[in-house]
């Protein structure tokens, strides 16, 4: 979405009821604590700094998935 930004995208993936209840986590270069909560007050369910381990993202997305289980 060339127009809106990652926040941007996360808030409406969040405010539509057919997407509401999709895990969003947002990667991103910025480990800064005001990016963070801005990432997270705008819906994403994780934040991630790269460089990232593909082990604490693996952990992250079965975490995420398994709570969002019926």
């Amino acid at each position: 979405m060339p127009s809106l930004d990652g926040l941007e995208v996360c808030a409406a993936l969040k405010a539509d009821p057919g997407t509401a209840q999709v895990p969003i986590v947002m990667l991103s270069a910025s480990a800064m604590e005001e990016d963070v909560a801005q990432g997270l007050a705008h819906g994403a369910d994780g934040y991630l700094t790269k460089p990232f381990e593909i082990d604490e993202l693996d952990a992250l997305l079965r975490h995420l998935i398994e709570s969002s289980a019926p």
